[in-house]
């Protein structure tokens, strides 16, 4: 077996599997072992094995993606840096990795542009919208059934979100926050997707496992393929829609389809368009999708988009009616995601709830770690390789 060090950056964690998958041809996607997922917005470096494969056959392909990339970026006057892995450092080894096979994480951290969400409360015409499930809400903000609303009929109170700068009052204000009352272990956007309305970020993570445990294949493939939708950087510069010259340049935006607007490229969103207007033919789909070779290295083009590209041969073997054989196409491990993304989501409400119902301090029935000194370290094994933890007690309070 090969070891080796993985790095990618404005990569996925399956996209980068299948990139690898696709290049090396005679190997199977479960001969890639990763300790864990690292994110895909960072420059990362990750141990990586390859199962029966040498170490110079496995930098022969490495020298190919490197020729092949800096072939596109003269092509396309790209930096460089998009859609990017390599690997090096080779070395054999006669074991392979698995999902928590990990002590720890290093980071280093580069803070820039640093925004959060704002909250703006109005008051509009109940008529004006309604929600996809029939209620009455702005369309501009979501529902708010709260009691406060009920002294008057005619108008709803709308909650508006958006993103915006951050200021260094407000991380001092929440330095000191956290300093006297502790902070609320959230889960965040990397396992249950972008924060923000669904018109402005699109499918969210834990909306597919959802979906997933409602049985609902048909709908969860159709999330799939519908994607995410605009960017931070169209969030932050939204108006909210009340102003006039903010509502123009948003219009420009959208008639101009500009690129910056996008979390997606051009081609994802060709391909997402297709699988709409064609009505969820997985024939006309695959055939949009980009050719092998094509997108950030050797055999990209069939890494791209590999979720949905595993799906959709699924539906265009077993039928369309048959979306659950379809799902069954990708790994156990990327289903699993879904399902996670979904109970963080959970786990997020129910601490909002609990919170709010008893505010943040002490109450019977929480549960609590009792820490110990001859507490036993050990590595993390929840799948995300987020870093070493401790056996300890775990204690409800009476």
């Amino acid at each position: 077996n090969t070891l080796c060090i993985l790095k990618k950056y404005q990569t996925e964690h399956l996209t980068a599997i299948n990139q690898l998958h696709t290049s090396m041809h005679n190997i199977r996607m479960s001969d890639i072992g990763l300790a864990g997922i690292k994110d895909m917005c960072a420059i990362t470096y990750q141990f990586c094995t390859i199962r029966n494969i040498s170490p110079k056959f496995v930098q022969r392909v490495n020298d190919k993606m490197k020729r092949h990339h800096h072939h596109q970026k003269d092509e396309d006057g790209s930096s460089g840096k998009s859609n990017m892995i390599q690997v090096g450092n080779f070395a054999n080894v006669d074991f392979s990795l698995n999902q928590g096979d990990l002590l720890g994480n290093v980071f280093e951290i580069v803070i820039r542009d640093v925004q959060r969400i704002a909250f703006r409360f109005h008051r509009q015409k109940e008529a004006n919208a309604k929600n996809e499930n029939g209620d009455k809400c702005s369309s501009v903000g979501r529902c708010n059934d709260d009691e406060n609303n009920s002294n008057n009929d005619d108008l709803n109170v709308v909650l508006e979100e958006k993103m915006i700068p951050c200021t260094t009052s407000h991380i001092d204000n929440m330095v000191q926050r956290i300093s006297k009352s502790g902070f609320i272990n959230f889960y965040g956007e990397q396992r249950v997707g972008n924060a923000g309305l669904k018109s402005v970020v699109g499918v969210r993570s834990f909306e597919i496992g959802r979906a997933m445990l409602q049985k609902d294949f048909k709908l969860a493939i159709d999330l799939l393929m519908t994607g995410r939708l605009k960017s931070y950087r169209n969030i932050s510069g939204n108006s909210g829609g009340n102003d006039e010259e903010g509502g123009k340049k948003k219009e420009e935006q959208k008639d101009g389809d500009s690129d910056e607007e996008y979390i997606e490229s051009r081609e994802i969103r060709h391909v997402r368009k297709v699988w709409k207007e064609s009505g969820g033919d997985p024939t006309a789909t695959l055939k949009a999708m980009p050719s092998p070779g094509r997108g950030g290295g050797v055999g990209a083009g069939g890494a791209m988009m590999a979720r949905e590209r595993a799906v959709l041969k699924g539906l265009k073997r077993y039928g369309k009616d048959n979306a659950l054989m379809a799902i069954r196409c990708l790994q156990h491990g990327v289903r699993m995601f879904w399902i996670n993304a979904y109970q963080s989501y959970v786990w997020n409400l129910a601490v909002t709830e609990r919170i709010r119902r008893l505010g943040t301090k002490v109450a019977i029935g929480d549960l609590y770690v009792q820490n110990r000194k001859d507490d036993v370290f050990c590595g993390d094994n929840d799948g995300e390789g987020g870093g070493g933890s401790r056996k300890k007690d775990v204690c409800i309070v009476s």
